[in-house]
């Protein structure tokens, strides 16, 4: 098969290569980027060669891993060359934000030369060895040496495509999560200790989303100046500022954008909507969530009377009885949108509805024919006469004659209302178990 110049593809390899564009496009637009995105064109480039198209590939002038190579970089140059400037033009790069930061130096945001070196290092090492050997230098220079020499070899276009792939390396998001409470220890001890700003307090509070499964990640982190080891808000850090922190991260955070399990929900022909036989310790939390947003859609759907499909999620959080009974259904935690819940929420909650379906009387939500009529408010027995409510007070009690047998009825002025039956004793609170789980309180000497 003949090839074109060296480097090129021949008209046949370029056809092939293009046949992958539409798919490459569509997953960009889905928002992939970072780590994901470089296996993405890795997996495009593996596909290639081992297709008919590559038979007979010349690995004379390129090795194939050379060849493996030059695949990707066609695709990171569409990426940054035409997608890109054509879908984000005017916004920064995660790689130009972090590297103007003093505060954030991620191991993830490397130059493209120390990419470079980092792909390379079997070469340079192989090289520095002989190059000591020739030379008679220490280890550290004579790798210098080799990677300054190779990476000047390079073309305008070759190390450019060298800075394209870093700057996609710079959002690997799950990696820099891991990182970011090392990297931000080290930034406030270095601000409070290290003269910049004189001795220096500070706190910090943060909140970001896992990767992988959307749960919230709170803490905060103190830093002191050499003078100091007491932190601000002692003992009760969490409860006063952790948790309401928490509570605001979570209503502004988004939660990732999840593609909705298809796992069938089906309904009895009595309108009992049946949750699914599932295993908890084998699904994964963000698929659990969307089974559990479809269940309760269903049992919504099937409400006696009922037509409207949308669930009223704010309406259920703020008043719960209205919407199912609470003396049946002890719900293990607040009845919200699944979709937002927490990992430890979302089993929870699956777990009670796998129970509830099993049992005789499974979870659903009331019609408003059903629901309980609520008692009227009680109030006070009015005093005879009635004054004006700027004066009125309290009416005094009767009190019968000594002697006198009980009456076996109230006066005709008085009204009796009924005494409410005693409340329910409030469930104790879970926020301190729940944000006890996140890292409040960290100090830095």
């Amino acid at each position: 098969m003949t090839q074109g110049r060296k480097g090129q593809f021949n008209a046949t390899q370029t056809a092939h290569l293009e046949s992958y564009l539409e798919d490459f496009k569509a997953q960009l637009d889905t928002g992939l980027s970072g780590i994901g995105l470089t296996r993405h064109k890795q997996s495009i480039a593996t596909r290639a060669l081992a297709s008919s198209a590559f038979e007979g590939l010349d690995l004379s002038e390129n090795s194939r891993k050379k060849w493996f190579e030059i695949i990707v970089r066609k695709y990171t140059n569409y990426y940054n060359n035409v997608w890109k400037k054509t879908n984000q033009p005017d916004e920064p790069s995660g790689a130009s934000l972090i590297t103007t930061n003093p505060l954030l130096k991620f191991a993830s945001i490397l130059s493209g030369r120390q990419t470079f070196a980092r792909e390379k290092e079997e070469t340079i090492s192989t090289l520095a060895a002989q190059r000591r050997l020739d030379t008679n230098i220490n280890e550290a220079a004579a790798r210098q040496i080799v990677l300054k020499e190779l990476w000047d070899a390079l073309t305008p276009d070759e190390k450019s495509d060298w800075s394209a792939q870093a700057e996609e390396e710079a959002t690997d998001v799950e990696f820099n999560q891991k990182e970011f409470s090392t990297n931000i220890h080290l930034a406030l001890r270095s601000l409070c200790q290290g003269g910049l700003l004189g001795d220096a307090e500070m706190l910090l509070f943060y909140g970001f989303r896992d990767v992988n499964n959307g749960d919230l990640r709170v803490g905060s982190v103190h830093g002191h100046s050499k003078h100091n080891k007491i932190n601000f808000g002692g003992n009760d850090l969490e409860e006063n500022f952790g948790i309401p922190w928490s509570e605001f991260a979570g209503s502004v955070i988004p939660q990732p954008l999840l593609q909705m399990n298809t796992t069938a929900i089906t309904v009895a022909e009595d309108g009992t909507v049946i949750f699914p036989s599932i295993d908890l310790e084998k699904i994964v939390v963000t698929d659990l969530r969307a089974i559990l947003a479809n269940y309760l859609q269903a049992c919504w759907a099937h409400r006696s009377n009922q037509d409207e499909t949308v669930v009223p999620w704010a309406d259920i959080a703020a008043d719960p009885a209205k919407f199912y009974s609470q003396a049946k259904f002890s719900l293990p935690v607040r009845l919200k949108d699944p979709l937002t819940m927490e990992s430890i929420e979302t089993m929870m909650l699956a777990n009670f509805f796998i129970n509830s379906t099993r049992s005789s009387a499974p979870f659903h939500f009331e019609a408003e024919a059903d629901e309980p009529p609520r008692s009227p408010k009680s109030s006070a027995p009015p005093a005879t006469p009635l004054t004006p409510p700027e004066h009125s007070r309290p009416a005094s009690p009767v009190v019968a004659p000594p002697g006198s047998p009980p009456p076996s009825s109230p006066p005709p002025h008085v009204t009796v209302t009924p005494s409410p039956p005693p409340s329910p004793p409030k469930k104790k609170s879970n926020k301190r178990t729940r944000y006890a789980l996140y890292s409040f309180a960290v100090a830095i000497y």
